[in-house]
């Protein structure tokens, strides 16, 4: 290799490393990373910087270590050999690894991908000096006791045969035939390789016709799939990680809403049931929450909201005095002294760390006031809206009558001429239906009056800082009085009145006028302007139950945090106090109280929270309260008198405690920078420059604070002590997640048994969302195993994408002891499996989807039926969205990057029933199960959906059939398949009434779905006969069709034979029951026949080989029913 092939490492994070001083590198070209010769791939050119991703752990891979680039692209060998094989995401043999390396392998070991010792026996098919090009089979080796391997011309090569290996055994390096084309001489062995990431070529794609038989009769009946289909199988929604009505959520403009709130304004676009027990609705695509990431907080879209019930609840309260009420096993982020991991609510424990908000980032922008939002009967004062409005009627009696115009604006001809002349001021009312009508450009209007007094209000433009402070104090003191009553505000400060009345002027061009009932009452300033009132209501100030209701307006929370702190500080001065070293605020609204809170949490202000006698209060301690201080000094704020003594305070020398902020840092980290942190005449860095005694923390149980562990890793910065790098990393990464968030200590935890709805959001990505009346984090493949033992494609390839350690052991222990119920062979002579678990290098994973995708070509081109199956998309979705993080390349929908559209489509594209290049003529087809793994069970997150993009056939898992222990726990309701009509022909042909089993078989279902809600209410015993029979044929069909026992030898894989006799004895017994309860017979009779106990184990009794027992079922049940007949008639 020349010197030019060679680069060195400049750049490392994680698996995505920057190298320079390759002279000829492309995209795509395989490189050896290090002087572990890691397999790494170009997928990224800047300048003269190549950025590789590696497929195996970089850890002790150095800046400044060689890279040598091989000039050609990560491909798949292809051979002999690939079968009854299981490799990793790169065709590394894993059991040959593990023959010479033992259980752990380490980085930079190599394999072969095919065995090059074991001979195998072929057979040649064309003779020289035949004409032959690209896929021809130049000849057969039989690969396992059930597949032939055909040996195809490689793609590109033709010319003419001039050498073939006679009948023989060979190795895959071994030279078996030589082709010339010119003067051109080429020589191949019985294996090709070929680049994962290209489509092989082929000669036509053909529209598929025939099914991939599974076994599983919901699947084979209801939602088939033909071979040549692609198909996603998502876990069903409906987990119940939810949280209760009333629960806040902090929305991506800065509102709090209820999250009932937010389901109520859905619910009645979409006229839904209420007596449905769950629904799944779907948002704007601009609803946004804000959401952690684990290492920061975000806007985050959120797609849908749930609603369903539960029995019990997990109550938790906080050392902060947090309280929330969620399901059992709902999600929450928990620090563990290392890492936030996720734990249900159910598993929480007395001293868990709950991870809360530290700081909201909120941009916020202006807000402007909007006059149609006001009531409508509401008169226009504005001199120059009247004339505009004037102006449009005159330009609609260009081509109406006056009358015709009163009738088209639903206004009264003397009414309307009174608007026209100028007599009457015009209402909002009419100025929106003038402009419907006319779809002109909206009027301004600027100021409005009353019908009751002509006392004019003009609209501001926008809230200002100065009208966040005056409502600020009308928050804390204001009220509105009756009916016909006025705008008071009382407090017994002289200077907060002046204040309020010199800003009411300056702000609404409106008087103050002082007031006092007497002197020993509470002396106030007063505003008499209907208009006014009306305004102030607009901006969401109750109109009864003030003290109660009252939250913080929504305008200023969606503004910036300068507005937001004016707010403050008037709401500060009115109902505020501060006391040695403690602000607090207290309020009857638990509305006011979430504002608060939240906005706190905006301004990175902790603080701890109480509840009493039906009052909230809010408290800043030390450090707090001189933060709170801090901003409000530094932001040109109007001082209040009440803001004296604790700007003293905060002037103060006072060595202000800390005592909430604390970080439970894990022992062993801090016991490590105890025996490591020295300097270089051997001094502990951390007691001699920091008079830190770290054994107080890890030996005598004292938790450091943020402050603390900030001042170590400033000691660590300047000293450099020889600390394990790990460890540095890990407390380093601590401190950058506590500036977003911080630990609140779990102290109390109640289980509460009540049965009442619940509701969850399902939030793209991050699926959590910030909600609570204090900021809480809240958040939110057995199909494809037996489809890769059941299924009747000829070959199967198991691709296992990031499934966890122990999933992918149970397929790599289940699999070689499987017995193909076709064959009555192994399953293995007909399978390839690729495993790479989730906690394998995100890489490797994301090539994985690709090298399966490359064996399933090859044997397509052969002849075969290929199923591949992709276990799951989800987590290789998930790879390629930490690597494009790691390029900082520009996030999309869900954080995923911009081309997972096209990566997806790439994957699914490559299905489809073909004839392959090459003589002899033959069909080929790949069927793609992709399995995805929606958080939550969340089908609006971005991979499950731009998967519906592009499959024919979608498998819905339901979380109620699995818990119900009913499986396959395929919905009846969420499946489908757009392969039905196609396939019709071929279940036609095996025998009668597929088509007609499938759709009684729906109707059926769906209807026993409806009357379920009926039998809630009134009871099955009440209903007609009729619909009762029909209840008792779909529990029929669902305990005898849908249910299948994987464990059972007759069951668990049904023929199609059996699965369509077993329909239509179903069917043929419902069809005779609804003739015996319409001769007016007892259902209990034909509930109470014989032959439905043996209709029930029929599955379980009659082989695939004895299917004509049917016939014997079917004279019984039209025995037993005419007998039940004629007794009845006899009487």
């Amino acid at each position: 290799m020349s010197k030019s092939d060679h680069g060195k490492v400049v750049s490392i994070d994680g698996p995505v490393i920057g190298i320079t001083g390759l002279k000829y590198q492309k995209i795509g070209d395989l490189v050896k990373i290090g002087f572990s010769k890691l397999t790494g791939e170009i997928i990224k050119i800047v300048d003269k910087k190549s950025i590789a991703t590696c497929y195996e752990y970089t850890e002790g891979l150095r800046i400044g270590e060689p890279v040598v680039n091989t000039k050609e692209p990560l491909s798949m060998e292809l051979g002999p050999g690939l079968l009854n094989n299981i490799y990793d995401g790169i065709q590394r043999p894993l059991p040959i690894l593990r023959e010479k390396y033992g259980d752990f392998i380490d980085i930079g070991q190599e394999s072969v991908a095919l065995d090059r010792k074991k001979q195998w026996l072929f057979e040649p098919l064309i003779k020289v000096g035949t004409k032959i090009s690209t896929g021809d089979i130049i000849g057969v080796v039989q690969e396992t006791n059930t597949i032939e391997h055909r040996i195809m011309v490689p793609i590109g090569i033709h010319g003419t045969l001039t050498n073939v290996a006679r009948t023989s055994r060979y190795t895959v390096q071994d030279e078996i035939y030589t082709i010339k084309n010119g003067t051109k001489v080429q020589k191949f062995g019985l294996s090709q390789k070929w680049p994962i990431r290209t489509t092989r070529p082929y000669h036509q794609r053909i529209f598929p016709t025939k099914p991939l038989i599974t076994g599983m009769r919901v699947i084979d009946l209801l939602f088939p799939v033909a071979k040549g289909g692609v198909v996603a199988c998502p876990g069903g929604f409906g987990t119940g990680k939810c949280v209760l009505a009333d629960t806040p959520v902090l929305l991506g403009n800065g509102h709090i809403k209820k999250i009932k709130e937010i389901y109520d304004e859905y619910k009645t676009s979409k006229q839904l049931d209420e007596d449905l027990e769950e629904d799944l609705i779907k948002l704007n695509d601009d609803f946004e929450v804000f959401a952690f990431n684990q290492t920061s907080i975000s806007k985050k879209r959120a797609t849908h909201i749930y609603r369903g019930k539960c029995n019990s609840l997990v109550k938790i309260k906080t050392r902060t005095g947090r309280t929330v009420e969620l399901t059992p096993i709902h999600i929450l982020h928990i620090f563990n002294g290392r890492n936030i991991v996720q734990k249900p609510a159910k598993d929480l424990r007395f001293g868990d760390y709950i991870v809360v908000p530290r700081k909201i980032n909120i941009e916020g922008e202006e807000s402007y006031f909007d006059f149609n939002n006001m009531e409508k009967s509401l008169r226009i004062a504005d001199e120059e809206a009247i004339n505009e409005i004037k102006k449009k009627i005159d330009i609609l009696l260009e081509s109406y009558q006056l009358k015709e115009i009163s009738k088209i604006l639903d206004t009264p001809y003397d009414v309307l001429y009174g608007y026209w002349k100028g007599n009457n001021a015009p209402t909002l009312n009419f100025l929106h239906k003038l402009e419907k009508f006319t779809g002109t450009t909206k009027i301004k209007v600027k100021s409005l009056k009353s019908e009751r007094q002509s006392n004019l209000f003009k609209i501001p433009e926008k809230l200002t800082e100065e009208m966040a402070e005056w409502l600020g104090l009308f928050v804390a003191d204001g009220h509105i009085k009756g009916k016909y009553g006025g705008v008071y505000l009382y407090n017994t400060s002289d200077q907060i009145l002046k204040r309020f009345q010199l800003l009411t002027k300056s702000i609404f061009d409106l008087e103050a006028k002082f007031g006092q009932d007497s002197e020993d009452r509470t002396p106030y300033m007063y505003i008499r302007n209907d208009v006014f009132k009306k305004f102030l209501y607009m901006l969401g100030i109750p109109r009864e139950q003030k003290t109660y209701e009252i939250g913080i307006p929504k305008c200023v929370l969606q503004s910036p945090d300068s507005v937001l702190i004016h707010f403050l500080n008037g709401y500060f001065a009115g109902d505020g106090w501060f006391s040695k070293y403690t602000v607090g605020f207290s309020t009857a609204s638990k509305n006011l109280h979430t504002g608060l809170s939240y906005s706190l949490s905006r301004l990175g202000i902790l603080y701890r929270v109480s509840e009493k006698n039906n009052s909230y209060a809010i408290d800043l301690e030390g450090k707090r309260s001189i933060k709170f201080a801090s901003i409000l000094k530094n932001s040109n704020i109007f001082v209040y008198d009440k803001m004296l003594p604790l700007y003293e305070y905060f002037e103060s020398n006072i060595d202000h405690f800390d005592g909430l902020d604390i970080v439970p840092v894990d022992n062993e980290i801090l016991r490590i920078f105890k025996l490591q942190g020295k300097d270089s005449q051997n001094h502990e860095i951390f007691r001699k420059y920091g008079n830190i005694r770290l054994d107080n923390y890890y030996k005598r149980g004292q938790i450091p604070s943020l402050t603390i562990l900030r001042k170590i890793d400033a000691l660590i910065n300047e000293y450099a002590p020889a600390i394990n790098v790990n460890e540095i990393n890990t407390f380093k990464n601590i401190l950058k997640i506590c500036e977003y968030v911080y630990f609140d200590k779990v102290t109390s935890i109640e289980i509460v048994k009540k049965e009442t709805d619940v509701y969850d959001l399902t939030v793209e990505d991050y699926h959590n969302f910030i909600g609570g009346t204090q900021p809480i984090l809240l958040h939110n493949t057995v199909i494809q195993h037996n489809l890769a033992k059941w299924a009747d494609a000829d070959i199967i390839v198991y691709v296992g994408c990031g499934e966890r350690g122990n999933e992918m052991a149970d397929v790599l222990e289940q699999f070689p002891s499987l017995i193909d119920p076709h064959t009555n062979l192994p399953v293995m002579e007909r399978t390839v499996l690729i495993g790479n678990t989730s906690n394998m290098p995100v890489s490797a994973r994301e090539a994985s989807i690709f090298s399966g995708l490359t064996m399933a070509e090859y044997y397509r081109d052969m002849g075969y039926d290929v199923a591949l199956l992709a276990d799951s998309t989800t987590r290789w979705a998930e790879a390629l969205r930490e690597i494009s993080g790691r390029l900082e390349e520009m996030p999309a929908e869900g954080g995923y990057p911009a081309y997972l559209s096209t990566r997806l489509a790439s994957f699914y594209e490559r299905a489809g029933l073909v004839t392959p290049l090459g003589t002899p003529s033959r069909i080929g087809s790949i069927t793609l199960v992709g399995a995805v793994s929606p958080p939550s069970g969340d089908f609006s997150e971005p991979v499950t959906k731009t998967t519906k993009r592009f499959v024919k056939a979608f498998w819905a898992l339901d979380a109620k059939l699995a818990y119900s222990r009913h499986y396959p726990s395929i919905s009846w309701t969420d499946s489908y398949s757009l392969y039905s009509d196609h396939l019709e022909e071929w279940w036609n042909k095996l025998g009668r009434g597929w088509a007609r089993g499938r759709t009684e078989i729906s109707v059926i279902l769906a209807l026993s779905d409806q009357l379920q809600n009926i039998v809630q209410l009134v009871g099955k015993e009440n209903l007609p006969v009729d619909q009762q029979l029909t209840l008792f044929v779909a529990d029929l069909i669902k305990r005898v069709y849908l249910i299948q026992n994987a464990f059972d030898p007759v069951d668990r894989y049904s023929s199609p034979e059996k699965s369509l006799r077993l329909i239509n004895l179903i069917l043929d017994f419902y069809s005779r029951s609804k003739d015996i309860v319409n001769r007016s017979i007892p259902l209990f009779e034909v509930e109470n026949l014989s032959i439905v106990t043996k209709i029930s184990r029929a599955r379980l009794t009659i082989k695939n080989e004895d299917i004509n027992q049917f016939d014997v079922l079917n004279m019984e049940l039209e025995a037993q029913t005419t007998a039940l007949i004629d007794r009845y008639e006899s009487v």
